[in-house]
């Protein structure tokens, strides 16, 4: 069991395998989010700026970002997290979510107390979220 931990406490072994274990995770997820939004037909239909000539399955993303979290926690998980650690992870993962669709607890908050605006609750709108360096949110 020493000869594990050794093994998983190599920061490159540890990116090694969480590329693999997302890869994987994707790999096993994402027929499956296939074929729900065919079934469902959940189709993106060709317009004037698509690249596509015929109907594409939206929602790939979805089973990205599934892979992802999964992978990360499982490496948690592995690499000995604690239970706080872990919590902070979750939490940054959930936090991804809520800023993609508008909830941000923290401006809220401040316009509150600065402005004495009540929080409202946000629309939920149809957008693209992209992470690079920072947050860039599209909304079309």
């Amino acid at each position: 069991m020493m000869y594990f931990y050794d093994f998983v406490s190599n920061i490159y072994v540890v990116a090694l395998l969480g590329v693999l274990l997302s890869f994987v995770l994707a790999y096993r997820i994402n027929p499956v989010i296939i074929y729900t939004v065919r079934v469902k037909n959940l189709m993106d239909e060709p317009g004037d700026r698509s690249s596509h000539s015929t109907k594409t399955p939206t929602l790939g993303g979805v089973g990205l970002f599934a892979a992802f979290s999964l992978a990360l926690i499982l490496l948690g998980i592995i690499v000995g997290l604690e239970r706080l650690e872990l919590l902070k992870l979750l939490s940054v993962l959930a936090a991804t979510l809520r800023s993609a669709f508008g909830y941000n607890d923290s401006i809220m908050a401040v316009e509150y107390y600065l402005d004495g605006k009540s929080p409202k609750q946000p629309e939920i709108r149809k957008g693209k979220a992209i992470r690079y360096i920072e947050d860039h949110i599209f909304y079309s």
